[in-house]
């Protein structure tokens, strides 16, 4: 992918989106707090990127600009060029870790994707 590395935090109400270096990532990508929210289980650990769509492809450009000081330019780029996050993983459900667990044909995905939407284990 041509994004940031993320970790999505989902604890009921409260969501975190986080760099692997441990930096917040939250505030500059509010447009996909709500979505992931709707979209998540209650409580779950997600590994994946950050990325931009432009009219060519991924435009890692445009997810670049968006890290900036500026809590009015952070809410006017978010409407401009929205970002979306792509799952790799889901590290945790519940109180259950995953980093062990295999996922494919006949493995555990089967009984993650129950409380899952399906695009999240495919």
């Amino acid at each position: 992918m041509d994004g940031f590395r993320c970790i999505v935090f989902r604890d009921g109400q409260e969501m975190e989106l986080g760099s692997r270096n441990e930096r917040p990532l939250t505030r500059y990508f509010p447009e996909l707090v709500g979505s992931l929210l709707a979209n998540l289980p209650e409580r779950c650990v997600l590994d994946g990127e950050i990325v931009i769509v432009g009219q060519s492809g991924l435009d890692f450009d445009a997810l670049l600009q968006r890290i900036h000081p500026a809590a009015s330019r952070v809410k006017l780029l978010a409407s401009e060029t929205p970002s979306s996050f792509v799952a790799f993983d889901i590290l945790a459900l519940d109180d259950k870790d995953l980093r062990g667990e295999t996922f494919g044909p006949g493995g555990s995905c089967s009984s993650v994707r129950s409380a899952t939407p399906s695009r999240l284990c495919t």
